[in-house]
């Protein structure tokens, strides 16, 4: 009969923590860097972002001041609004990211 001691001593404090040290699984593959996409790709992801913005803000605050003003019918500015927000947003969002890119391969090669 083993008489196990009431402290830190506990097989229970052993087996319900976990290890000091813990084993990571990075290989060489996880740490390289992306390849670049072409530009394409990025102006798509850019027009999608620009259509997802028009409908946030032009569609949703056309409709709050439509309400607001007391008009029965948004009437043709709402998607004027619309088509101008997603288009300079794209332009914006494509131009930032256009950029961003540029300076991510100046930064890679000085590694």
């Amino acid at each position: 009969m083993t008489v196990v001691a009431k402290g830190w001593d506990r097989i229970s404090i052993v087996a319900n923590t976990r290890p000091i040290r813990s084993e990571r699984n990075v290989t060489r593959d996880d740490l390289l860097v992306p390849a670049f996409g072409s530009k394409l790709a990025l102006f798509a992801a850019c027009a999608a972002c620009g259509a997802m913005l028009a409908v946030l803000w032009g569609f949703f605050g056309g409709m709050l001041v439509t309400l607001i003003l007391g008009a029965h019918s948004a009437g043709i500015w709402v998607r004027w609004a619309m088509l101008a927000i997603g288009l300079v947003s794209t332009v914006a969002l494509f131009v930032f990211a256009t950029w961003e890119r540029k300076h991510d391969h100046e930064w890679l090669e000085r590694f």
